[in-house]
């Protein structure tokens, strides 16, 4: 019905087409930094049954149902629904999204739960097996999704929906719409489209009702002017048109949404049923045969509220071509008054049939919005609404000199609107000019980024007797942790672990300066000789209050020195004994302090061996709660895995600081060195 009336439908929405296909969908943050929307295709594989397996990777689907999630009337029920089941659809997400939190868009119509790789994320509703346990759910915001590996992951929705004879009696979709996208952009487009939903529902409801209240005075002040009360009735059935259509978008229950979508019928015909009642009145008066036109019009009003299908589809456009040919035949005839103005009418008249047109050929996609409005017959509605009040107005000017006043009211009101549509348009492009900026710096950070990362080491296996795992997880786009190794020409392996002053583009100086100072004279020199060094030359450089925190060690034939510049104690777990043993060497950061005596340790390593060398961002990450992990927490991770390899170690102490923190944000950079003696 949607499609057949869209020439007299004054709000627009346009569905998006869908390919019926089960490619897995490609995600990556190239694609969600150009597009606010990555829409999952509407084809899913669908289960019946409610069978939790559904959501495991390794489930058997073959030969299941593949189905659109929207559920729309105009499709078939699916086979076997009774009210509950399960979608699933594989995504390929890039390995730059990895940890990353990502926004989830989610529409439904009834209630769901959403399952990565077989974990659930989140419910919204509640989802029964029966229509007892079930409640529809309703969130305006978008939720947030991470995911942990790269390559193919699979998104399941248990959903269920008890209502579907509901929904499609009032043709609205009865299923989901899942779509990804920047969180922060989700968050800022659902406030955008709430506020433009307001402004636009204030605009073209006040509007009408302030003109409205004025030709009912003008009716008020002399009952022989029935125009201004047929207007007033046509006024208010237009109002009650918008009113209905954008209130959906504020509603908070799906049910209220479809009710409303049901009273849009009524809304329409009685809009076009009191618009031609108003203009037979203005140009011929109204003749005694129309009252059957609102007697049809009322009867497919009910019909159309009661009742769906192609029978009162159909009776309700031809009642609107029936209603509309002769109406717009009597727009080209002399009015029987005499007082003139007939071209006032026909000029909002042929002003809404060329909005209306184009607002057609934009739903077939055939012509783009223009300055980015749809919904463009609205518009021109409105434009015929003035246009009638204006020969109304220029009526009751004629016959009384004294309509000056009111004529007043009416250009201040349009000079009101349009000096906000032109604050709106300046917010606008202010708002453009610092989003561009915005998205340079952000470029630009991560270019340094990527430069900071291709300064440091990756994980080593290939040194005889070790293996070594180096990982750094930075707070902001540059990091102040630094981590780095050489091999000097006696063999002897030197690594470096250090934390900068803060974290950000300076902090990232210092570790660039460091790096310098490691590589140039770090196995030349004692430890505590090369610090000294290093704090001299930064002193030279008047970095002010930039400091740097550095823990070297050196080992050769499984005997190790370490020394340390004001960084957190060195674990290491010892096989032969089963427990971890800390070491704690206190020493001022480098460039701090001149003259400052740094002590060393000395240790004999034994093979199953494992040192932890990290900075501070684990130890102090604190929690919801304002909890701080510490380091009992290391060093039992470290005793249950002494059998992981430095790699699995630095997951899972990634995995634990995740959970620990929860949606509370990372404050600091984390750093992890870890090295396995092998045998």
């Amino acid at each position: 019905m949607k499609r057949i009336l869209i020439l007299y439908i004054i709000l627009l929405f346009n569905a998006s087409s869908f390919a019926n296909t089960l490619e897995d969908v490609n995600i990556s943050a190239d694609t969600l930094s150009k597009y606010l929307f990555s829409t999952l295709s509407s084809a899913w594989e669908f289960n019946p049954f409610d069978n939790p397996q559904f959501a495991d990777t390794s489930f058997n689907t073959e030969n299941r149902q593949h189905i659109k999630t929207r559920l729309d009337s105009e499709d078939e029920i699916p086979r076997g629904w009774n009210g509950i089941g399960w979608f699933r659809r594989w995504v390929n997400v890039d390995s730059s999204l990895i940890g990353k939190v990502i926004g989830i868009s989610l529409w439904q119509a009834g209630a769901l739960e959403v399952y990565l790789n077989g974990d659930k994320l989140f419910e919204i509703g509640k989802v029964g097996s029966n229509a007892d346990d079930y409640e529809a759910g309703f969130e305006r915001g978008p939720n947030t999704i991470v995911f942990n590996k790269p390559g193919r992951n699979l998104i399941a929705v248990r959903y269920a929906n008890f209502d579907l004879e509901y929904f499609h009696n009032a043709t609205y979709p009865a299923g989901f719409i899942f779509s990804f996208g920047e969180h922060g952009k989700l968050v800022e487009s659902s406030l955008r489209f709430v506020r433009e939903r307001s402004v636009y529902q204030l605009f073209f409801v006040s509007v009408p009702l302030a003109i409205a209240f004025v030709h009912l005075f003008l009716f008020l002040f002399d009952r022989r002017t029935k125009d201004n009360i047929y207007y007033v009735v046509f006024l208010l059935s237009f109002t009650f048109f918008i009113y209905v259509n954008l209130q959906r978008s504020f509603v908070e229950d799906v049910y209220y949404a479809a009710l409303f979508l049901k009273l849009n019928a009524f809304g329409l015909l009685a809009t076009i049923t009191t618009g031609s009642l108003s203009i037979y009145s203005i140009i011929r008066g109204v003749p005694r045969w129309f009252i059957w036109f609102g007697v049809a019009g009322i009867t497919l009003s009910v019909l159309a509220f009661l009742f769906t299908g192609p029978v009162v589809w159909y009776s309700s456009y031809a009642y609107i071509m029936i209603i509309s040919i002769p109406t717009g035949h009597t727009l080209w005839k002399k009015r029987k008054s005499g007082l003139g103005g007939e071209w006032i009418i026909r000029t909002g008249f042929i002003f809404m049939s060329v909005m209306g047109f184009t607002n057609m050929l934009q739903s077939f996609d055939i012509v783009p919005p223009i300055f980015g409005i749809v919904g463009l017959y609205t518009y021109g509605v409105l434009g015929f609404i003035i246009s009638m009040s204006a020969s109304l107005a220029r009526d009751f000017f004629v016959v009384n000199k004294n309509l000056e006043t009111q004529l007043n009211t009416v250009k201040e009101l349009s000079e009101k609107t349009l000096e906000q549509e032109l604050q709106a348009k300046e917010f606008e492009t202010t708002q453009r000019i610092l989003e561009a900026d915005n998205d340079r710096k952000t470029k630009e950070l991560d270019e340094a980024r990527k430069l900071q990362l291709s300064m440091l080491p990756q994980c080593l296996n290939d040194i005889p007797g070790l293996d070594i795992c180096f990982d750094m997880k930075t707070a902001t786009e540059v990091g102040g942790d630094y981590y780095d190794y050489f091999i000097s020409d006696d063999g002897t392996l030197n690594i470096a672990v250090g934390d900068a002053t803060g974290h950000g583009t300076k902090a990232g100086l210092m570790v660039a300066i460091i790096k310098s100072l490691f590589n140039a004279l770090g196995a030349k020199m004692m430890i505590p000789d090369f610090f000294a060094r290093c704090t001299a030359i930064l002193k030279k450089m008047n970095l002010g209050n930039l400091f740097m925190s550095l823990t070297i060690v050196r080992i050769k034939n499984k005997y190790l020195i370490a020394s340390t510049a004001g960084m957190p104690p060195m674990l290491i777990y010892k096989h032969d004994k089963n427990v971890v043993e800390e070491y704690t060497l206190k020493g001022m950061p480098l460039g701090a302090f001149e003259g400052f005596e740094y002590d060393e340790v000395e240790l004999e390593l034994d093979s199953g061996d494992i040192i932890l060398l990290l900075s501070d961002g684990l130890p102090e990450l604190f929690n919801e709660k304002k909890q701080m992990f510490g380091e009992e927490r290391i060093k039992e991770l470290l005793i249950r895995n002494n059998d992981k390899s430095p790699d699995q170690i630095v997951n899972l102490l990634y995995e634990e600081a995740e959970k620990w923190r929860g949606e509370k944000s990372q404050d600091d950079d984390m750093t992890f060195v870890v090295i396995k003696i092998l045998d």
